[in-house]
């Protein structure tokens, strides 16, 4: 008895110094529960920055308690809880009417900035933030020349120390964009410079790669700089609409729940692009004229590829014809009374008749069959609807709804107008 009692005796102590032991060797196991903690809740902070989500950030702000007594690792959350403030500001800023909270979310957000900056100084993303956050505090404080320039003599070091650490960084080329924008040519800004921070970003970021291992390590920018080049190209001096979408909906593929993006900039693009074309879109003489226009070669985009074929569009029988080549497919359009036909002869080897609808949206051009010869079956595959949304006067997008018995399929393309001289390819 006494000698099983001396090996329990030994094998309890076994355990108890191997625990103490491997508390020893790893001691960071603490931590890393700490730190998963903390990524999920960074993680939600961002999903509810593009969300929109006000009270979510606020409220993740404050779950960031207690700071870690790392340095490293307090740094960063200290930079996230200064973030999520931040962006809460921003958001606000987009919604009407404009809530009172904003001051005390950017104030707070700089303290918690400039604490993450106590703990490791090296650590350029904070002065970023806490830069940007006294901007739109001298937003706020535009008509009190005296508080604004108390907050310059806070924000303009913090960004100049970013600027000699990183000028590279998208973060700081991102919140520098606005900035140049707003400054005179004299003074090294404009919207030229403006642009050149967006692109210097874009392509900084792109080839840049993720430091997987540290989650808590700031690597978005892609998606805002994209969505800053839409707002640009929206209100550049001389506005690019073409751009403006293209740039928008690049980010929105990254990022597809942005609220501000999908919600306010877009209808905001949209409702420039309507403005240029004619009001009377809908009518079929209206709409004929703007198949003529067509008139030229255009590259088809299918997704991310661009085809090796071309669009083709051309009047004939003494402009009473248009007529599109898309590869070796053709379909023409003519006038009949008040009604604008198109007659598809397909691929499949039936030959559908579509017709214009009327009130369609301005800028939109939708075709809708109402016979077909040569149909081989009522369930045979054939063309039911062509839609076609005219972007500018150099980017149509292009759906082709399939029908195939009772259910349907959509083709969607980008086409964009080629120069004369221009070949798919070159």
């Amino acid at each position: 008895m006494g000698a099983q009692k001396g090996t329990v005796f030994l094998f309890v102590l076994t355990i108890f110094v191997l625990s103490a032991a491997a508390t020893e060797l790893y001691p960071a196991d603490k931590n890393s529960l700490e730190r998963d903690s903390i990524i999920r809740i960074v993680t939600q902070i961002q999903r509810a920055d593009y969300e929109g989500d006000r009270p979510a950030l606020k409220r993740l702000h404050d779950e960031l308690t207690p700071i870690p007594e790392d340095n490293q690792l307090a740094s960063q959350v200290l930079y996230w809880r200064g973030f999520a403030l931040w962006r809460r500001a921003i958001n606000g800023f987009n919604e009407t009417p404009t809530p009172t909270d904003l001051e005390e979310d950017l104030t707070q957000a700089v303290i918690d900035f400039k604490d993450a900056i106590a703990r490791d100084p090296a650590f350029v993303e904070p002065k970023i933030g806490a830069g940007s956050s006294l901007g739109y505090l001298m937003y706020l404080h535009k008509n009190d020349p005296t508080r604004v320039q108390e907050l310059l003599q806070q924000s303009s070091p913090l960004l100049k120390e970013a600027m000699a650490a990183a000028p590279d960084n998208p973060r700081l080329l991102w919140v520098l964009g606005p900035i140049r924008w707003s400054s005179p040519p004299e003074r090294g800004g404009g919207q030229d410079k403006a642009f050149e921070s967006y692109n210097t970003g874009l392509e900084a970021i792109r080839n840049q790669k993720r430091d997987a291992s540290d989650p808590l390590k700031p690597a978005w920018g892609e998606p805002e700089l994209l969505m800053s080049l839409a707002w640009s190209n929206l209100n550049r001096t001389t506005p690019d609409l073409n751009a403006a979408d293209q740039d928008a909906q690049a980010s929105l593929q990254m990022v597809p729940y942005w609220h501000y993006l999908r919600d306010i900039l877009m209808p905001q693009i949209r409702a420039a692009q309507e403005k240029t074309l004619p009001s009377a879109q809908g009518s079929s003489e209206t709409a004929f004229e703007t198949f003529k226009g067509f008139g030229g070669k255009w590259a088809i985009r299918s997704g991310q590829k661009t085809l090796p074929i071309e669009m083709t569009y051309e009047s004939g029988s003494k402009a009473s014809i248009v007529t599109e080549r898309f590869g070796k497919e053709l379909s023409v359009f003519y006038r009949d009374g008040q009604s604008l036909l198109m007659t598809h002869f397909c691929n499949a080897g039936n030959q559908p008749r579509l017709r214009l609808k009327e009130n369609t949206r301005p800028g939109v051009l939708e075709f809708q069959t109402f016979d077909i010869t040569n149909l081989q079956s009522a369930d045979a595959d054939h063309v039911e609807r062509v839609v076609y949304k005219i972007i500018n006067d150099k980017t149509i997008d292009l759906e082709i709804v399939w029908k195939n018995g009772k259910s349907e399929e959509s083709e969607k393309y980008t086409l964009t107008r080629l120069d004369p001289e221009q070949h798919v390819g070159n």
